[in-house]
Protein backbone atom coordinates (compact mmCIF):
# COMPACT_ATOMS: atom_id res chain seq x y z
CA UNK A 1 0.00 0.00 0.00
CA UNK A 2 1.42 3.46 -1.06
CA UNK A 3 2.33 5.92 1.62
CA UNK A 4 2.45 8.68 -1.02
CA UNK A 5 -1.12 8.74 -1.77
CA UNK A 6 -2.26 10.05 1.74
CA UNK A 7 -0.93 13.55 1.89
CA UNK A 8 -2.21 14.22 -1.94
CA UNK A 9 -5.60 13.52 -0.37
CA UNK A 10 -5.20 15.37 2.20
CA UNK A 11 -4.40 18.27 0.16
CA UNK A 12 -7.31 17.64 -2.10
CA UNK A 13 -9.78 17.58 0.71
CA UNK A 14 -7.91 20.72 1.69
CA UNK A 15 -8.30 22.69 -1.75
CA UNK A 16 -11.87 21.62 -2.08
CA UNK A 17 -12.83 23.04 1.42
CA UNK A 18 -11.10 25.91 0.76
CA UNK A 19 -13.15 26.69 -2.91
CA UNK A 20 -16.33 25.52 -1.30
CA UNK A 21 -15.86 27.98 1.66
CA UNK A 22 -15.44 31.42 -1.26
CA UNK A 23 -18.54 30.18 -2.55
CA UNK A 24 -20.05 30.26 0.23
CA UNK A 25 -18.96 33.89 1.19
CA UNK A 26 -19.76 34.89 -2.42
CA UNK A 27 -23.14 33.43 -2.55
CA UNK A 28 -23.80 35.36 0.83
CA UNK A 29 -22.33 38.48 -0.44
CA UNK A 30 -24.31 38.07 -3.36
CA UNK A 31 -27.62 37.67 -0.71
CA UNK A 32 -26.61 40.54 1.09
CA UNK A 33 -26.48 42.56 -1.75
CA UNK A 34 -29.96 41.91 -3.58
CA UNK A 35 -31.41 42.09 0.04
CA UNK A 36 -29.46 45.41 1.53
CA UNK A 37 -30.41 49.26 0.67
CA UNK A 38 -28.47 51.40 -1.39
CA UNK A 39 -25.32 52.64 -0.60
CA UNK A 40 -22.83 55.69 -1.78
CA UNK A 41 -19.90 54.79 -3.83
CA UNK A 42 -18.62 58.26 -4.30
CA UNK A 43 -19.29 62.00 -5.90
CA UNK A 44 -18.55 64.47 -8.26
CA UNK A 45 -18.46 67.87 -8.29
CA UNK A 46 -16.46 70.49 -9.61
CA UNK A 47 -15.96 73.12 -6.89
CA UNK A 48 -15.47 75.86 -8.57
CA UNK A 49 -18.19 75.59 -11.10
CA UNK A 50 -20.80 75.73 -9.04
CA UNK A 51 -20.33 78.68 -7.22
CA UNK A 52 -19.88 80.52 -10.68
CA UNK A 53 -23.45 80.20 -12.55
CA UNK A 54 -26.42 78.57 -12.10
CA UNK A 55 -27.76 75.29 -13.65
CA UNK A 56 -24.40 73.05 -12.09
CA UNK A 57 -24.47 69.85 -10.98
CA UNK A 58 -22.72 67.33 -8.43
CA UNK A 59 -23.48 63.72 -9.31
CA UNK A 60 -24.07 60.57 -6.72
CA UNK A 61 -23.01 57.22 -7.39
CA UNK A 62 -24.64 54.31 -5.97
CA UNK A 63 -23.36 50.64 -5.76
CA UNK A 64 -27.04 49.60 -7.54
CA UNK A 65 -28.93 50.58 -10.07
CA UNK A 66 -32.06 53.12 -8.57
CA UNK A 67 -35.71 53.43 -9.01
CA UNK A 68 -36.75 56.82 -10.49
CA UNK A 69 -40.51 55.92 -10.54
CA UNK A 70 -43.36 57.82 -8.76
CA UNK A 71 -42.88 57.61 -5.02
CA UNK A 72 -39.34 56.01 -5.32
CA UNK A 73 -37.92 58.96 -7.10
CA UNK A 74 -35.11 60.06 -4.70
CA UNK A 75 -35.85 63.32 -2.69
CA UNK A 76 -32.75 65.10 -1.96
CA UNK A 77 -31.92 67.65 0.47
CA UNK A 78 -28.79 70.13 0.87
CA UNK A 79 -27.85 72.11 4.01
CA UNK A 80 -27.65 75.31 3.47
CA UNK A 81 -30.59 75.26 1.82
CA UNK A 82 -30.69 75.27 -2.13
CA UNK A 83 -33.20 74.73 -4.43
CA UNK A 84 -32.88 71.81 -6.80
CA UNK A 85 -33.86 69.38 -9.33
CA UNK A 86 -32.90 65.48 -9.28
CA UNK A 87 -32.33 63.18 -12.38
CA UNK A 88 -31.64 59.43 -11.98
CA UNK A 89 -29.95 57.48 -14.27
CA UNK A 90 -28.65 53.85 -13.51
CA UNK A 91 -27.07 53.87 -10.36
CA UNK A 92 -26.61 57.97 -10.46
CA UNK A 93 -28.24 60.88 -9.03
CA UNK A 94 -28.04 63.82 -10.64
CA UNK A 95 -28.38 67.04 -8.59
CA UNK A 96 -28.87 70.33 -10.15
CA UNK A 97 -28.22 73.58 -8.86
CA UNK A 98 -30.89 76.13 -9.21
CA UNK A 99 -28.42 79.30 -8.16
CA UNK A 100 -24.60 79.52 -7.44
CA UNK A 101 -23.63 78.39 -4.08
CA UNK A 102 -21.84 80.16 -1.51
CA UNK A 103 -17.65 80.55 -1.35
CA UNK A 104 -15.75 78.65 0.98
CA UNK A 105 -18.79 76.97 2.32
CA UNK A 106 -19.37 73.32 3.61
CA UNK A 107 -22.77 71.83 1.25
CA UNK A 108 -24.14 68.20 2.98
CA UNK A 109 -26.40 66.21 0.99
CA UNK A 110 -28.31 63.39 1.39
CA UNK A 111 -30.29 61.60 -1.02
CA UNK A 112 -32.98 59.15 0.19
CA UNK A 113 -33.25 56.46 -2.46
CA UNK A 114 -34.82 52.85 -3.68
CA UNK A 115 -32.66 50.24 -5.35
CA UNK A 116 -34.89 49.41 -8.92
CA UNK A 117 -34.40 45.38 -7.86
CA UNK A 118 -34.29 45.20 -4.32
CA UNK A 119 -36.62 47.29 -3.45
CA UNK A 120 -34.98 48.44 -0.55
CA UNK A 121 -34.10 52.03 0.80
CA UNK A 122 -31.05 53.68 1.50
CA UNK A 123 -29.48 57.03 2.15
CA UNK A 124 -26.36 58.63 0.30
CA UNK A 125 -24.81 60.99 2.44
CA UNK A 126 -22.22 63.44 1.62
CA UNK A 127 -20.61 66.53 1.43
CA UNK A 128 -18.47 68.93 -0.23
CA UNK A 129 -17.04 72.39 0.21
CA UNK A 130 -17.10 75.01 -2.38
CA UNK A 131 -13.90 76.55 -3.93
CA UNK A 132 -12.66 79.92 -1.99
CA UNK A 133 -12.06 81.82 -4.76
CA UNK A 134 -9.01 84.03 -5.82
CA UNK A 135 -9.62 87.78 -5.99
CA UNK A 136 -7.15 90.25 -6.93
CA UNK A 137 -5.85 94.10 -7.32
CA UNK A 138 -3.57 96.34 -9.24
CA UNK A 139 -1.23 98.41 -6.71
CA UNK A 140 0.39 100.83 -8.83
CA UNK A 141 3.41 102.84 -7.20
CA UNK A 142 6.61 102.04 -5.37
CA UNK A 143 9.24 102.41 -8.02
CA UNK A 144 6.77 99.61 -10.06
CA UNK A 145 3.08 98.32 -10.60
CA UNK A 146 1.91 94.87 -9.20
CA UNK A 147 -0.79 92.35 -9.84
CA UNK A 148 -1.41 90.50 -6.38
CA UNK A 149 -4.19 87.97 -5.17
CA UNK A 150 -5.33 86.18 -2.23
CA UNK A 151 -8.25 84.00 -1.34
CA UNK A 152 -11.19 85.59 -0.46
CA UNK A 153 -11.38 83.88 2.65
CA UNK A 154 -7.54 82.81 3.87
CA UNK A 155 -5.82 85.76 4.08
CA UNK A 156 -2.54 83.72 4.15
CA UNK A 157 -2.49 83.31 0.39
CA UNK A 158 -1.34 86.22 -0.46
CA UNK A 159 0.96 86.31 -3.73
CA UNK A 160 2.34 88.08 -6.80
CA UNK A 161 1.20 87.68 -10.20
CA UNK A 162 2.57 90.27 -12.12
CA UNK A 163 4.79 93.09 -12.40
CA UNK A 164 5.97 96.13 -14.86
CA UNK A 165 7.22 99.44 -14.61
CA UNK A 166 3.38 100.84 -15.96
CA UNK A 167 0.45 98.50 -15.74
CA UNK A 168 -2.65 100.30 -17.15
CA UNK A 169 -4.83 97.37 -16.49
CA UNK A 170 -4.75 93.62 -16.36
CA UNK A 171 -7.31 89.93 -16.86
CA UNK A 172 -6.71 86.59 -15.19
CA UNK A 173 -6.78 83.49 -16.67
CA UNK A 174 -5.80 80.07 -13.96
CA UNK A 175 -2.48 79.74 -16.01
CA UNK A 176 -1.40 83.17 -17.26
CA UNK A 177 -2.01 87.24 -16.39
CA UNK A 178 -2.67 89.45 -19.44
CA UNK A 179 -1.30 93.03 -18.50
CA UNK A 180 -1.56 96.18 -20.78
CA UNK A 181 1.46 97.99 -19.68
CA UNK A 182 2.84 101.74 -20.64
CA UNK A 183 6.10 103.82 -21.51
CA UNK A 184 6.80 106.45 -20.26
CA UNK A 185 5.04 108.44 -23.21
CA UNK A 186 1.56 106.25 -22.14
CA UNK A 187 2.05 104.52 -25.32
CA UNK A 188 0.50 100.88 -24.70
CA UNK A 189 1.58 97.42 -24.92
CA UNK A 190 0.31 93.83 -24.40
CA UNK A 191 1.63 90.91 -22.63
CA UNK A 192 1.18 88.02 -21.14
CA UNK A 193 2.66 86.61 -18.02
CA UNK A 194 2.69 82.50 -17.49
CA UNK A 195 1.86 81.93 -13.49
CA UNK A 196 4.46 79.41 -13.43
CA UNK A 197 6.97 81.71 -13.14
CA UNK A 198 7.87 81.87 -16.73
CA UNK A 199 9.56 84.91 -18.87
CA UNK A 200 6.40 87.58 -20.59
CA UNK A 201 5.13 86.82 -23.96
CA UNK A 202 4.55 89.65 -26.03
CA UNK A 203 0.82 89.96 -27.26
CA UNK A 204 1.59 93.26 -28.78
CA UNK A 205 4.60 95.68 -28.69
CA UNK A 206 4.46 100.12 -27.97
CA UNK A 207 3.48 101.38 -31.05
CA UNK A 208 -0.58 101.93 -30.21
CA UNK A 209 -2.09 105.12 -29.71
CA UNK A 210 -4.80 103.60 -27.15
CA UNK A 211 -5.52 99.77 -25.66
CA UNK A 212 -9.18 99.60 -24.00
CA UNK A 213 -11.66 97.30 -23.23
CA UNK A 214 -9.37 94.23 -22.14
CA UNK A 215 -11.76 91.15 -21.32
CA UNK A 216 -11.24 87.46 -20.89
CA UNK A 217 -13.50 83.75 -21.52
CA UNK A 218 -12.21 82.15 -18.93
CA UNK A 219 -13.58 78.62 -20.37
CA UNK A 220 -12.47 79.08 -24.40
CA UNK A 221 -9.32 80.60 -22.91
CA UNK A 222 -9.63 83.95 -25.26
CA UNK A 223 -8.61 87.07 -24.47
CA UNK A 224 -9.83 90.46 -26.50
CA UNK A 225 -9.02 93.68 -26.58
CA UNK A 226 -9.75 97.36 -28.48
CA UNK A 227 -6.72 99.26 -30.19
CA UNK A 228 -6.48 102.35 -31.79
CA UNK A 229 -4.11 103.82 -34.48
CA UNK A 230 -1.73 100.71 -34.72
CA UNK A 231 0.84 101.27 -36.40
CA UNK A 232 3.70 99.47 -37.87
CA UNK A 233 4.86 97.78 -34.67
CA UNK A 234 7.02 94.52 -34.77
CA UNK A 235 4.23 92.44 -34.61
CA UNK A 236 1.63 94.34 -36.62
CA UNK A 237 2.79 94.69 -40.47
CA UNK A 238 -0.20 96.71 -41.42
CA UNK A 239 -1.14 100.59 -41.78
CA UNK A 240 -3.70 100.91 -39.43
CA UNK A 241 -6.50 99.83 -36.98
CA UNK A 242 -8.82 102.50 -35.59
CA UNK A 243 -11.08 101.12 -32.63
CA UNK A 244 -10.69 97.58 -34.29
CA UNK A 245 -11.37 94.52 -31.81
CA UNK A 246 -8.80 92.01 -31.63
CA UNK A 247 -9.11 88.26 -30.81
CA UNK A 248 -6.10 85.98 -28.99
CA UNK A 249 -6.01 82.21 -28.78
CA UNK A 250 -4.28 81.64 -25.11
CA UNK A 251 -3.97 78.45 -25.86
CA UNK A 252 -1.15 79.95 -28.18
CA UNK A 253 -0.10 82.99 -26.52
CA UNK A 254 1.04 85.98 -28.47
CA UNK A 255 -0.37 84.56 -31.84
CA UNK A 256 -3.52 87.05 -33.02
CA UNK A 257 -6.74 84.98 -33.79
CA UNK A 258 -9.06 87.02 -35.07
CA UNK A 259 -9.81 90.85 -35.93
CA UNK A 260 -13.56 91.70 -35.90
CA UNK A 261 -14.06 92.12 -39.80
CA UNK A 262 -17.06 93.17 -41.94
CA UNK A 263 -17.91 91.02 -45.19
CA UNK A 264 -14.96 92.82 -47.32
CA UNK A 265 -12.93 91.69 -44.53
CA UNK A 266 -11.99 95.81 -43.13
CA UNK A 267 -11.94 95.80 -39.29
CA UNK A 268 -15.04 97.22 -37.82
CA UNK A 269 -14.87 100.04 -35.54
CA UNK A 270 -15.91 99.31 -32.24
CA UNK A 271 -17.09 101.08 -28.82
CA UNK A 272 -18.17 98.41 -26.79
CA UNK A 273 -18.15 94.68 -26.96
CA UNK A 274 -18.47 91.64 -24.83
CA UNK A 275 -17.95 87.61 -24.94
CA UNK A 276 -21.06 85.23 -24.93
CA UNK A 277 -20.03 83.52 -22.01
CA UNK A 278 -18.54 79.82 -22.73
CA UNK A 279 -18.09 80.54 -26.20
CA UNK A 280 -15.64 81.62 -28.31
CA UNK A 281 -18.34 84.26 -29.74
CA UNK A 282 -18.34 88.10 -28.98
CA UNK A 283 -21.11 90.66 -29.18
CA UNK A 284 -20.40 94.26 -30.03
CA UNK A 285 -21.56 97.32 -30.62
CA UNK A 286 -19.91 99.40 -33.51
CA UNK A 287 -19.12 103.46 -33.55
CA UNK A 288 -22.10 104.16 -35.48
CA UNK A 289 -24.63 102.20 -32.99
CA UNK A 290 -25.24 98.83 -34.92
CA UNK A 291 -24.97 95.47 -32.94
CA UNK A 292 -23.22 92.68 -34.90
CA UNK A 293 -22.11 88.57 -33.65
CA UNK A 294 -18.52 87.57 -34.08
CA UNK A 295 -17.22 83.85 -33.92
CA UNK A 296 -13.69 83.30 -35.28
CA UNK A 297 -14.22 79.63 -34.86
CA UNK A 298 -16.57 80.27 -38.01
CA UNK A 299 -14.06 82.44 -39.63
CA UNK A 300 -16.77 84.42 -41.61
CA UNK A 301 -17.38 88.09 -41.45
CA UNK A 302 -19.81 89.66 -38.12
CA UNK A 303 -23.64 89.24 -38.41
CA UNK A 304 -26.08 91.53 -37.44
CA UNK A 305 -27.10 91.12 -33.66
CA UNK A 306 -29.93 92.47 -31.41
CA UNK A 307 -30.77 94.38 -28.34
CA UNK A 308 -31.76 90.90 -27.15
CA UNK A 309 -28.50 89.33 -27.96
CA UNK A 310 -26.43 92.20 -25.72
CA UNK A 311 -28.30 92.19 -23.08
CA UNK A 312 -27.55 88.78 -22.51
CA UNK A 313 -23.87 88.68 -22.82
CA UNK A 314 -23.84 91.58 -20.37
CA UNK A 315 -26.14 90.16 -18.11
CA UNK A 316 -24.29 86.51 -18.47
CA UNK A 317 -20.69 88.28 -18.28
CA UNK A 318 -21.67 90.30 -15.19
CA UNK A 319 -23.15 86.50 -13.10
CA UNK A 320 -25.52 87.64 -10.67
CA UNK A 321 -26.87 90.87 -10.41
CA UNK A 322 -27.82 93.11 -7.59
CA UNK A 323 -30.29 96.75 -6.85
CA UNK A 324 -26.61 98.51 -5.96
CA UNK A 325 -26.88 101.80 -5.77
CA UNK A 326 -22.96 103.17 -5.15
CA UNK A 327 -22.41 107.30 -4.17
CA UNK A 328 -18.98 108.83 -3.01
CA UNK A 329 -20.24 108.64 0.44
CA UNK A 330 -21.90 104.45 1.11
CA UNK A 331 -23.21 101.72 -1.05
CA UNK A 332 -26.92 101.16 -0.85
CA UNK A 333 -28.34 97.88 -1.76
CA UNK A 334 -32.24 96.71 -2.37
CA UNK A 335 -33.65 93.51 -1.90
CA UNK A 336 -36.36 91.57 -0.50
CA UNK A 337 -36.61 93.33 3.31
CA UNK A 338 -36.09 96.29 1.91
CA UNK A 339 -33.63 99.66 0.79
CA UNK A 340 -30.33 99.53 3.12
CA UNK A 341 -26.79 100.53 3.85
CA UNK A 342 -24.42 97.82 2.56
CA UNK A 343 -21.35 99.99 3.12
CA UNK A 344 -19.67 102.74 4.31
CA UNK A 345 -15.81 104.05 4.27
CA UNK A 346 -14.47 103.77 7.92
CA UNK A 347 -12.86 107.23 7.06
CA UNK A 348 -15.48 110.47 6.54
CA UNK A 349 -12.92 111.72 4.33
CA UNK A 350 -12.20 108.19 2.01
CA UNK A 351 -14.72 108.02 -0.94
CA UNK A 352 -16.15 105.11 -2.46
CA UNK A 353 -15.49 104.05 -6.25
CA UNK A 354 -15.98 101.35 -8.57
CA UNK A 355 -18.46 98.29 -6.92
CA UNK A 356 -18.49 94.99 -8.41
CA UNK A 357 -20.24 92.01 -7.41
CA UNK A 358 -18.95 88.57 -7.21
CA UNK A 359 -20.21 85.69 -9.77
CA UNK A 360 -22.38 84.21 -7.64
CA UNK A 361 -24.05 87.97 -5.94
CA UNK A 362 -22.51 86.72 -2.76
CA UNK A 363 -20.27 89.83 -2.09
CA UNK A 364 -19.19 93.16 -2.87
CA UNK A 365 -15.66 94.48 -4.14
CA UNK A 366 -15.79 98.05 -3.59
CA UNK A 367 -12.93 100.81 -4.46
CA UNK A 368 -12.09 103.08 -1.16
CA UNK A 369 -9.96 106.05 -2.18
CA UNK A 370 -8.12 107.71 0.45
CA UNK A 371 -9.09 111.54 1.28
CA UNK A 372 -5.40 112.54 0.72
CA UNK A 373 -4.76 110.21 -2.53
CA UNK A 374 -4.17 112.13 -5.52
CA UNK A 375 -5.35 110.79 -9.16
CA UNK A 376 -2.18 108.52 -10.64
CA UNK A 377 -1.96 110.44 -14.22
CA UNK A 378 -2.69 107.05 -16.04
CA UNK A 379 -5.27 106.43 -18.85
CA UNK A 380 -7.18 104.20 -17.27
CA UNK A 381 -7.63 106.35 -13.78
CA UNK A 382 -7.02 105.47 -10.15
CA UNK A 383 -5.91 107.75 -6.83
CA UNK A 384 -3.01 106.77 -4.64
CA UNK A 385 -3.90 104.93 -1.30
CA UNK A 386 -6.73 103.32 -2.99
CA UNK A 387 -8.09 99.97 -1.18
CA UNK A 388 -10.90 97.19 -2.11
CA UNK A 389 -12.74 96.21 0.15
CA UNK A 390 -15.00 92.56 0.09
CA UNK A 391 -18.45 93.05 1.60
CA UNK A 392 -20.84 90.37 2.50
CA UNK A 393 -24.27 91.19 1.22
CA UNK A 394 -26.07 89.08 3.42
CA UNK A 395 -25.11 91.34 6.47
CA UNK A 396 -22.92 94.00 5.24
CA UNK A 397 -19.53 92.50 7.13
CA UNK A 398 -16.35 93.39 5.77
CA UNK A 399 -14.30 89.67 4.99
CA UNK A 400 -11.19 90.94 3.35
CA UNK A 401 -9.74 94.66 2.67
CA UNK A 402 -6.54 94.72 0.22
CA UNK A 403 -4.04 97.53 -1.50
CA UNK A 404 -4.93 98.67 -4.79
CA UNK A 405 -7.62 98.82 -6.89
CA UNK A 406 -9.57 97.73 -10.31
CA UNK A 407 -10.81 93.93 -8.49
CA UNK A 408 -11.27 91.32 -10.75
CA UNK A 409 -14.57 90.69 -10.54
CA UNK A 410 -14.98 94.62 -12.20
CA UNK A 411 -13.37 92.91 -15.26
CA UNK A 412 -17.10 91.64 -16.64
Amino acid sequence: MSTESTPRRRHSRLVWAVIGGLAVIAAGLGFATQTQGPRLEGIDVNTAAVTERAGQTVTIQANQPLSSDGDASPQVTVAPEVPVETAVDGNTVTVTFAEPLDYATEYALTATVEGLHTGRQGELRTAFTTLDPEVATLVRGGGSDQVFSQRLRDGESHRGLAVADRIQEYALLDDQTVLVTLDDEDRPAVETIPRDGGEPIPMIDSGIATVRDLRVEPRTRLVGFIVDDLDRSETFKVLSYTDSLLLYDMNNPGTLLATVVDEQNRPLEIADWRFVPGTTAVVARTLDGELVEYDPAMGTAATPATEEDWDAAVEAAAGETLDIEATEDAVIVRDEAGERELFRPAAETSRVGAVCTAPNGEYVAVEVFSGDGEPDGYPVPGFTGASVSYVRVADGAVVRSANGLQPDWCRE
